[in-house]
């Protein structure tokens, strides 16, 4: 049942397009013949329908690769590869945690005073180096596996789930994880 819903989410996806009625037609008739599946299509937000998709495939939407990658740089790049995937996990933890921090990546990096790059500017020169192809490629490698759906660093030989982690600073009271040069909650 649940590569049906994975395969369900992501027609929902391709539904929004602009070939929403062939694939529709296809989804019925080829993969999903039983009655009810536009029901549960319909049921599906295009938010969640697109990132299901973009997790199946493994393919990442631009903007949000390019807004993580920088966001990363600003408030990780000087940190070993742990500790920038475990930002860009937090990131997409908080995405998961939509009543508080937004339903996207850019309401959660732009959400009021969660993250000073946004206010200070480092923002906004971390995306202007992306643009120029100057960003560090560990920043967009550890974009990418955060916006992948990974939830799980690799420090110090032991694997951490970070699955529940909504919090980090340099210095973060009742944290449960330090990597580096961040406490993590």
């Amino acid at each position: 049942m649940k590569n049906v819903l994975k395969h369900l989410v992501a027609i929902g996806v391709i539904c929004t397009s602009i070939v929403a009625n062939s694939v529709i037609a296809h989804a019925t008739d080829t993969l999903f013949p039983q009655v009810g599946v536009q029901t549960i299509i319909q049921d599906i937000t295009e938010d969640e329908a697109k990132w299901a998709y973009a997790k199946e495939l493994g393919t990442i939407n631009s903007d949000e690769l390019r807004l993580m990658s920088a966001i990363i740089w600003c408030e990780a790049g000087n940190q070993c590869e742990a500790g920038q995937q475990a930002v860009g996990i937090v990131v997409m933890n908080r995405v998961a945690d939509e009543a508080n921090f937004g339903s996207t990546v850019e309401e959660v990096i732009y959400w009021p005073g969660q993250f000073r790059p946004r206010d200070d500017g480092r923002l906004n020169k971390a995306l202007k180096m992306y643009d120029n192809g100057e960003l560090p490629e560990d920043c967009i490698k550890a974009a990418r596996y955060a916006l992948l759906g990974n939830d799980t660093v690799n420090y110090n030989g032991q694997e951490i789930d970070m699955s529940e982690i909504l919090y980090f600073a340099r210095e973060l009271s009742n944290a449960s994880l330090r990597i580096e040069d961040h406490d993590f909650r």
